[in-house]
């Protein structure tokens, strides 16, 4: 299933500041902070076709995802008069997943890439804090349209690029902590910290839950669980009792008593599901190749179509990777289950265990929030299957050489 065993002489080594350099860029443009262009598009799919062989378990979904991605673009262009070129800067951000070809091509030490996925997560942290703490002044974001200043400084959600990096942070830092590294205790509390500045009440749900996961898959039902179990409670109880906290669970409440869940029935991601399935498509082949996602900044009749339902609340991205699927075509719908299930469940060493479990994670938030696709995710994704092609292969030869 996996390609010939590496030994980590085989690696070719890289320094590492360039690495995270260069991570920081491609993730967005340093999360916001520089410019990208759309002609990232075509390397991307450089990077795919001269990098591509069937011998990782993500081949072929990724294969289809890329498919899916160049036919909705030639949709587009059929359906919506939106040229291809205009077409590489809207999907310039999911073609990003490609990295995981690049990554396999150049043969790089995980435990380099490791290392850089990780210092990506503490500086996104660190200019997500920062961009908080200075509005109106924008650093990372383009627009300040959406922020509510009426709110205390910390109780104003803004979305900036590269927002998955903290789920797959969290996790890391509590994998370590599980294997005996303590000094990720603080990663770890920051991680939660920046979720609960997010202030979605989902994503702090799924975080428990998936934390659960990995103590469960690391130390099966023993005391331990119960210890950890502990552990997480005094670090949620500490920080609710601070004012910050307080501040966070009561605004997260105040949401919940406006009913913005999915148990009110005149919630506006229900009018989307209904307007998408039921109005949006000229014909059954545009819904099957996708309608193509639309380039901003154009000011293409296209485009005003979209502004023109945003205006109304109607937002593809808000139902997640379903509503990704309804720009990119079914086959992506296909693709973007397919592989982060297969992720989830494939056999890690314990001390990497986050990784599938992230997956299982995003993918649970997948259809109730934008996690999985928010920009600067499809970039961590190629990197993070890159880390588990990686380690599943020598966890699977270590295991069958120690029955030998």
């Amino acid at each position: 299933m996996f390609s010939s065993i590496n030994t980590d002489d085989n690696y070719r080594s890289y320094p590492f500041i360039v690495l995270l350099l260069i991570g920081l860029y491609l993730c967005e443009g340093m999360f916001g902070l520089l410019p990208m262009t759309k002609f990232f598009f075509p390397v991307y799919f450089l990077f795919f076709l001269s990098g591509y062989k069937n011998d990782t378990p993500f081949s072929k979904p990724l294969l289809l995802l890329m498919v899916s991605m160049v036919l909705s673009m030639f949709s587009c262009l059929i359906f919506h008069n939106q040229d291809i070129i205009s077409s590489f800067g809207s999907n310039v951000t999911y073609a990003a997943i490609a990295i995981f070809f690049l990554l396999r091509k150049m043969n790089i030490n995980p435990n380099t890439i490791e290392r850089v996925l990780f210092w990506m997560f503490v500086i996104f942290c660190a200019c997500y804090i920062y961009q908080i703490m200075v509005l109106p002044k924008l650093f990372f974001l383009s627009s300040d349209k959406f922020v509510n200043y009426d709110l205390p400084i910390f109780l104003r959600r803004i979305r900036l690029p590269g927002m998955s990096l903290v789920g797959l942070g969290a996790l890391f830092s509590l994998n370590q902590i599980l294997v005996g590294q303590r000094k990720y205790i603080f990663s770890f509390v920051l991680a939660l910290i920046v979720i609960l500045l997010f202030g979605f009440r989902t994503l702090l749900a799924f975080i428990a839950i998936f934390s659960f996961v990995m103590i469960i898959r690391i130390y099966g039902f023993s005391y331990k669980i119960l210890l950890s179990f502990v552990f997480l409670c005094l670090v949620a109880w500490g920080f609710s009792v601070t004012e910050f906290g307080q501040e966070i669970f009561g605004a997260m409440l105040e949401r919940q008593d406006n009913d913005q869940t999915f148990a009110n029935k005149d919630y506006i991601r229900y009018t989307t599901l209904f307007y998408y399935y039921g109005q949006h498509y000229q014909n059954l082949l545009e819904m099957f190749l996708g309608s193509g996602l639309p380039e901003r900044g154009t000011g293409s009749i296209y485009e005003a179509y979209y502004t023109k339902l945003e205006s109304c609340g109607i937002h593809y991205f808000d139902w997640g990777l379903l509503g990704i699927s309804w720009m990119m075509g079914m086959l992506s719908l296909v693709a973007m289950i397919w592989y982060p299930i297969r992720a989830f469940l494939t056999r890690m060493p314990n001390d990497k265990l986050y990784l599938s479990v992230w997956f299982g994670y995003l993918f649970a938030c997948a259809f109730t929030s934008a996690e999985f696709v928010r920009q600067g995710c499809f970039l961590v994704q190629g990197i993070a299957l890159y880390l588990i092609t990686i380690y599943s292969n020598q966890y699977s030869y270590e295991k069958d050489y120690n029955c030998e």
